[in-house]
C-alpha cells in the first residue's frame, strides 16, 4: 500500500512539474512582411499556410547566395497591440539588441530557430556551434508550427509583432504578425 502511494505521489508530481512549464499560450499567424536590399544574393519567399480554422503554419524558401563575416550583425525587437491596429503597436521588453551573427547564432539559432523550425526544414545544424560564414544554399521551410523554444512561457493576450533584421553585404528583414490567446487546458 505505501509503494502504491508514493508510486503514485512521484506520477502526480511529474504530472503538474511537466504542466508548470510548458507554454502557455496559442498563436495564429496572420502575416509575414520580408525585404531584401539585394535579391541577387539574398532571396527570402515566407507565406502563412492556414491549417485549419485555428491553425496556421509557416512554409516557404531562402536563398542564401552570400558570405557573412564578422561585420554581419542582425538585431530583433518585439512588439505588441491590443486591436491589432498599426498604429497601436508598443515596443516590448524581449529583444536581441544589435550583436554579431557569430555570437547571436551561437546564443539563439539552436534554441530558437532549429528548436522551431528544426523539424519541417533543412536549415543547417551547427553541432559544434556556428562559425562565419553561413554555409549557403537554397534552405526549405514546410509546413512549419512552432513550438515556443526558446519563447516566454506565458504571455499576454494581444497582437505581436517581431521585427529582425539582418545588416551586412545585404541588409535584410523578416516581420511576423501573430495573435496570442491564452492556451486552453486539457
Amino acid at each position: 500500500m505505501q509503494f502504491q502511494s508514493i508510486l503514485l505521489l512521484l506520477l502526480c508530481s511529474r504530472v503538474l512539474l511537466s504542466a508548470a512549464f510548458k507554454r502557455k499560450w496559442d498563436y495564429e499567424m496572420h502575416n509575414i512582411e520580408t525585404y531584401t536590399s539585394d535579391p541577387s544574393k539574398f532571396i527570402i519567399d515566407f507565406r502563412t499556410v492556414r491549417l485549419s480554422r485555428t491553425e496556421s503554419a509557416l512554409s516557404g524558401t531562402v536563398n542564401w547566395k552570400y558570405v557573412t563575416d564578422d561585420t554581419t550583425m542582425f538585431f530583433m525587437h518585439c512588439y505588441s497591440s491590443y486591436s491589432g491596429s498599426v498604429s497601436d503597436y508598443r515596443k516590448l521588453p524581449y529583444e536581441i539588441p544589435k550583436t554579431s551573427i557569430l555570437d547571436g547564432f551561437n546564443k539563439f539559432y539552436d534554441d530558437v530557430v532549429i528548436g522551431n523550425f528544426g523539424n519541417c526544414s533543412d536549415l543547417p545544424k551547427f553541432e559544434n556551434g556556428f562559425t562565419n560564414p553561413m554555409p549557403q544554399g537554397l534552405y526549405t521551410l514546410e509546413t512549419c508550427v512552432a513550438n515556443g523554444n526558446g519563447l516566454p512561457e506565458v504571455l499576454p493576450q494581444g497582437f505581436y509583432k517581431i521585427h529582425i533584421e539582418f545588416v551586412g553585404e545585404v541588409n535584410w528583414k523578416l516581420i511576423f504578425y501573430f495573435k496570442i490567446t491564452p492556451k486552453l487546458l486539457a
